[in-house]
C-alpha cells in the first residue's frame, strides 16, 4: 500500500516499516483521532474459514491487556478482502536495532528488559494463548530514558497467538524464547550471530536463568512465566546497589564553619554533641558541602516536613522515581533506604526493584532532640 491510501474510512497509511512472508506492517494514522497506529496487513486473500479464524483470533488478543502487551484495537478486512490489525503505536526502538547499537546490554538492564518481557507473556498464556514468535525484532523499547525503557510485545505468531496445540508451541516454547533474548543480550554479537562455541559472560544467577529457560528437557524449565520473573527479580536485586537509591549528587558530611567571634555558638554546639548526641541542623550550601545551621528556630521549633513527592507510584522493576522534599525545623534528615542525610530540601533519583514504601525523617534538636516525624510515599512495580 502506499502512502496515503485510507482503509475502512479510518486508517491512513504512512509509511511502510517492514515486512515478512505473510504480511507487511505499516505506520498509519486515524483520520479522526489524529493518532498513530501500527497496522499489519496480510497478505493472503483468505476463504471464509480463515476469515473466521482470523476475527476469533483479534477478539482473543484484544482481551489481553497489560502493560507490557501492545494494545489491540481494531480488527478488519481491507476494501479487497485482506485482513487487517491494528495495535498501539510505540515510540522507540525494537530490541534487534538496540543491539545493534549497543551489545552486550549491561546484566542489570538486561534482566529488567527479560522481567518485563516474562510479565507481558504471563499474561498471553493466562488467556490461553501463546506469542510463539517472540525475537527482539518484536520486543518494542518505549519510554522517555533509554536506561529504562518500557517493553511491549507485539507481532504474535504461531497463527495469531492460538493456544498450545500447535505442535512444538505452548508456554514452554514463549520461555524457551525469553532464555534465548536474555542469552542474546548478554553477548558481545549481533542478534542474528550463532550461539554456538560462544561464552556468555554474565552473573552465575542469571546464567542459571538462562540454563533453565533453554533446557533441551521441557521438564526443566520454568513451569510458567511467572516462575521465571520471580527469578528474575531476584537477580536484579542482587545486582542492584546495596542501597535501593543513591543520591544523584554525592552530599558530603557537613563541616563546621565558624562565624567570626562565635565563640558562644562553639560552646553551645560542643554541649549538644556531648550531651545530647543530636546532629546540627543542615542546610545546603553546594552540592557538595553543608554547614551548620545558625538559624536558632532550628533547635527551639518542632521539626517539620512540609513536602515529600515521588515523580511516579508505578514502574518497571529497575525504573526511576524522583523524589522531591522539603523539610525545615530539623537537626537532620534522611531516608530510611540507606541513602544517607539529606538537605533540608532538595531532589533525587533513585531505582526501584520491588514494591517500596520510601519513608523520609526528619530530627529534632535541641529541646525538640526526642521529636522526629515522618513522611512516605508508595512506589510500585510491574
Amino acid at each position: 500500500m502506499s502512502p496515503g491510501t485510507v482503509i475502512r474510512g479510518k486508517y491512513e497509511i504512512e509509511r511502510e516499516i517492514g515486512r515478512r512472508s505473510d504480511s507487511i506492517l505499516y505506520r498509519a494514522r486515524h483520520v479522526l483521532w489524529n493518532e498513530p497506529r501500527a497496522i499489519r496487513v496480510m497478505e493472503a486473500h483468505g476463504d471464509a474459514e480463515s476469515a473466521r479464524d482470523i476475527l476469533s483470533a483479534g477478539q482473543r488478543m484484544r482481551q489481553v491487556k497489560h502493560p507490557q502487551v501492545a494494545r489491540v484495537e481494531d480488527i478488519d478486512f481491507t476494501e479487497d478482502g485482506r485482513a487487517f490489525i491494528v495495535t498501539e503505536w510505540v515510540e522507540g526502538q525494537d530490541l534487534r536495532a538496540r543491539l545493534i547499537q549497543e551489545s552486550p546490554i549491561a546484566p542489570l538492564l538486561a534482566v529488567s528488559i527479560t522481567y518485563q518481557i516474562c510479565a507481558g507473556l504471563d499474561a498471553i498464556h493466562k488467556r490461553g494463548m501463546v506469542h510463539g514468535n517472540l525475537k527482539p525484532s518484536n520486543i518494542l523499547l518505549g519510554g522517555r530514558t533509554p536506561g529504562q525503557p518500557t517493553v511491549k510485545l507485539t507481532d504474535f505468531g504461531a497463527d495469531l497467538g492460538r493456544a498450545g496445540e500447535i505442535a512444538g508451541l505452548g508456554p514452554g516454547g514463549d520461555i524457551y524464547a525469553a532464555g534465548l533474548v536474555l542469552d542474546q543480550m548478554l553477548r558481545s554479537r549481533l542478534p542474528d550471530q550463532d550461539l554456538s562455541g560462544q561464552e556468555a559472560a554474565m552473573p552465575t544467577d542469571v546464567s542459571e536463568i538462562v540454563r533453565r529457560a533453554v533446557a533441551s528437557d521441557p521438564r526443566e524449565r520454568y513451569t510458567n512465566a511467572a516462575e521465571m520473573s520471580r527469578a528474575l527479580a531476584q537477580a536484579a536485586r542482587r545486582l542492584a546497589p546495596a542501597k535501593l537509591f543513591k543520591p544523584s549528587v554525592l552530599i558530603h558530611q557537613p563541616r563546621i564553619a565558624l562565624p567570626v567571634g562565635g565563640l558562644a555558638l562553639v560552646l553551645y554546639g560542643a554541649f549538644m554533641v556531648w550531651s545530647d548526641f543530636v546532629h546540627p541542623a543542615i542546610v545546603a550550601r553546594s552540592a557538595n558541602r553543608l554547614e551548620y545551621s545558625t538559624d536558632p528556630d532550628a533547635y527551639v521549633r518542632p521539626p517539620r516536613i512540609k513536602q515529600l513527592t515521588a515523580s511516579a507510584s508505578r514502574v518497571p522493576v529497575g525504573g526511576s522515581v524522583t523524589l522531591s522534599w522539603n523539610a525545615d525545623y530539623a537537626s537532620y534528615v534522611a531516608f530510611n533506604q540507606g541513602g544517607g542525610r539529606v538537605p533540608m530540601s532538595g531532589s533525587l533519583t533513585v531505582h526501584v526493584w520491588g514494591p517500596s514504601t520510601i519513608t523520609l525523617t526528619a530530627w529534632g534538636g535541641g529541646k525538640y532532640k526526642d521529636s522526629r516525624i515522618t513522611a512516605s510515599v508508595n512506589v510500585d512495580v510491574h
